[in-house]
């Protein structure tokens, strides 16, 4: 399986042209400061972190809720199931290279 990452911006470089829609977080005192002191010793934007948070914490939250509801999909027999000798039969792989 290939790496979904290849051809991804890096954590907290814009995918596009960086005119994306803003958004808004209320940030506790604690944590603004330390986003602040991260930015100021570092040279780099509030928002460059921001980002970077969301894109990482995005990818593990889609991991975590649609992997739990495809698996909820599952136990209910909504979605169907595939073993592995029947992938490998109707992919015309040979089990042994596996």
């Amino acid at each position: 399986m290939g790496n979904p990452r290849v051809g991804r911006p890096g954590l907290g470089e814009c995918a596009h042209s960086c005119d994306d829609k803003a958004t808004s977080v209320r940030l506790d005192p604690a944590t603004e400061a330390r986003l602040d002191r991260l930015a100021s010793e570092t040279g780099r934007t509030k928002a460059f972190y921001l980002r970077a948070l969301i894109e990482q914490g995005l990818d593990d939250l889609e991991d975590a809720y649609l992997g739990a509801a495809a698996v909820e999909r599952i136990r209910l027999g909504q979605e169907r199931t595939y073993s592995l000798d029947a992938l490998v039969a109707e992919l015309g792989l040979d089990a042994s290279d596996l």
